[in-house]
């Protein structure tokens, strides 16, 4: 899931709602990007939801917001998402890192392909 705020420092300042659903602060997930929070939901041993909380500002933000929107339009790009990341969630099974670092390939095939969507004007 992605929040996009106006200031994610009001986010960190008070999160405590969000703990009540739930959700656990990951501090450092994003080192490199101080506009971009992680939190996480774990039910029953196992990473259930995802929240990504960037600010209006942030260049990624545009990036998430592109990603869902080719997904949602292109039936094979979903489908292709979905089977790499099953393959890999079997592949990984017990290695998060490996997971992540293979995954960020059909990631990044499946931006260029947005970009691309995009700059045909959406509707190709």
């Amino acid at each position: 899931m992605l929040a996009v705020v106006s200031d994610v420092g009001d986010v960190l300042k008070d999160h405590a709602a969000l703990e009540q659903l739930g959700y656990e602060y990951r501090p450092g997930s994003f080192a490199d990007d101080g506009e971009h929070l992680f939190f996480r939901k774990v039910s029953g041993g196992k990473r259930t939801h995802h929240l990504h909380v960037l600010a209006a500002s942030a260049p990624r933000s545009d990036d998430y917001l592109l990603f869902r929107d080719y997904l949602v339009a292109g039936e094979d790009a979903a489908q292709r998402y979905e089977q790499a990341k099953q393959y890999l969630a079997g592949k990984y099974a017990t290695e998060r890192g490996g997971y992540v670092a293979e995954k960020s390939q059909i990631v990044d095939q499946l931006m260029s392909e947005a970009r691309a969507w995009r700059a045909a004007g959406s509707d190709s």
